[in-house]
């Protein structure tokens, strides 16, 4: 992370349970998916980090996510992509699970 301004940003880091993950869940379509069909862990989400902005980093003039559902190749090797997960926590300002 040594391309972000760390004094004037901030970085969440969210792990999640898939909501809509398996044949039989609620909303599945053939297609796993992190949220169910009316967004509300995405609404949860914003509203999470926007308090969380304004008490941890009031100041902040930009605000990263890593997402593991966005972040990590779901179709590759995601457990490949672990091997930098210690690094990507160390360099959280905030986690969201």
């Amino acid at each position: 992370m040594k391309t972000i301004d760390r004094d004037h940003s901030f970085v969440v880091y969210i792990s999640h349970c898939w909501l809509r993950g398996w044949p039989g869940a609620d909303g599945y379509d053939k297609r796993p998916h992190p949220d169910n069909a009316s967004a509300d862990k995405f609404k949860l989400c914003v509203e999470g980090i926007s308090k969380t902005l304004k008490i941890m980093a009031p100041g902040a003039k930009k605000c990263y996510l890593w997402l593991d559902f966005g972040c990590m190749d779901q179709d590759g090797n995601p457990a490949g992509e672990l091997k930098q997960l210690d690094e990507i926590v160390r360099n959280a300002d905030c986690i969201f699970t």
